[in-house]
């Protein structure tokens, strides 16, 4: 019963996107380093969404998951007038709030010309300071699964959980989009005769230790 695709390929990738954690006399901060633009701020009690958030909007991104949970992640814009139940436009934020430092990420991929796999990301810190990249929709996959990869390598999924009051992971998400990225295809499943799909431990704990 063979689930994932073993023939995982690393690549180099043009997007450099880094999260690291860290902290002295109880005061803990991230730093997230986009190409060589770097942005550091505090974690705090008042923190909103981070990281997680992050990666539940990429995946959602990915339209062609197909996957209805994504709904609340992700505005469907339909501005086709020949028809108005065409998507044409994917776009998503999310505010890492600190206390007294913000980083609002845009994040919108446009489905109504050749450029379909092009992201607009617009990162705008503390209100003032606003960052744009073009980023292509593989690339992006790829520099925030690894990303993640990294995160859990050294810190686990409870570790991260407690670094950053709070956030989660959530795993599916990024097992499905690190697959798509080291293979360039979505994860294949078993099927049971009363229709249920299964997957295999062993091969997503294989893809979540595998490094890029």
């Amino acid at each position: 019963m063979e689930m994932i695709d073993t023939a995982f390929k690393k690549r180099q990738c043009p997007v450099k996107f880094d999260v690291s954690f860290g902290g002295f006399d109880g005061t803990q901060y991230c730093t997230v380093t986009v190409y060589d633009d770097v942005y550091r701020f505090w974690i705090s009690d008042a923190m909103g969404d981070l990281f997680g958030s992050m990666l539940d909007i990429i995946y959602a991104l990915n339209i062609e998951f197909n996957d209805p949970k994504t709904d609340h992640t992700i505005e469907h814009i339909l501005d086709d007038p020949e028809n108005p139940y065409r998507i044409t436009e994917l776009k998503a934020d999310t505010l890492w709030d600190s206390e007294g430092t913000d980083m609002r990420w845009t994040f919108s991929r446009k489905l109504d010309n050749n450029d379909k796999q092009i992201v607009d990301v617009e990162m705008n810190f503390d209100f003032n300071e606003i960052k744009k990249y073009k980023i292509e929709l593989p690339d992006l996959n790829y520099a925030v699964s690894r990303a993640v990869t990294d995160i859990l390598k050294k810190s686990g999924f409870c570790g991260y959980h407690f670094s950053t009051n709070f956030d989660y992971i959530n795993i599916v998400n990024f097992l499905m989009l690190k697959n798509l990225s080291l293979t360039g295809r979505a994860l294949n499943f078993s099927y049971y005769d009363d229709g249920c799909r299964s997957s295999v431990l062993k091969d997503e704990i294989d893809l979540l230790l595998f490094d890029m």
